[in-house]
């Protein structure tokens, strides 16, 4: 466990467009996680979807306690791509919520699940490889890429 003086500075950066431009593509080896959550109906959940070259190659859905708030969701949606990140030489994720993102990024915000995202780049980070990148970006107004949080499989 890191001590709090010894942690990594954290940033994104921010990416503001309307749902009729197209996200910059990445290179094309570079994985893209998007993280999706919603409080509808008492309901929480949280998402991620992952793409590689415009298709989607794996999702994940979680359901939290029904007292979890949308930021909970958030960060839960965050630490979840993170921990896919890992299986990845290179990784960009996207998420919708710069409150989160912002709360991460604080370094004296000691909510255990941010503390352990802050963590896990550190990890991330210390581990790269030649040739590896992990970002993370704020989407503004991004259609919902991931719009299937408390819906049911098929």
């Amino acid at each position: 466990m890191l001590h709090p003086a010894c942690e990594e500075k954290i940033d994104f950066e921010i990416i503001k467009y309307t749902t009729s431009e197209k996200l910059e593509e990445p290179h094309t080896s570079s994985v893209q996680i998007f993280t999706d959550e919603s409080k509808i109906e008492g309901k929480v959940g949280a998402a991620i979807s992952i793409w590689r070259n415009k298709q989607e190659i794996d999702y994940n859905k979680f359901k939290l306690d029904s007292f979890c708030t949308v930021f909970k969701a958030e960060l839960y949606a965050m630490h979840q791509a993170i921990q896919k990140a890992k299986n990845y030489q290179s990784t960009y994720i996207y998420s919708d919520s710069r409150s989160a993102l912002e709360f991460v990024k604080n370094q004296s915000a000691y909510q255990p699940l941010a503390f352990e995202i802050r963590q896990d780049i550190a990890k991330l980070r210390s581990q790269t490889r030649k040739g590896s990148s992990f970002k993370i970006k704020n989407k503004i107004k991004l259609r919902k890429i991931s719009n299937f949080v408390h819906k049911e499989p098929n």
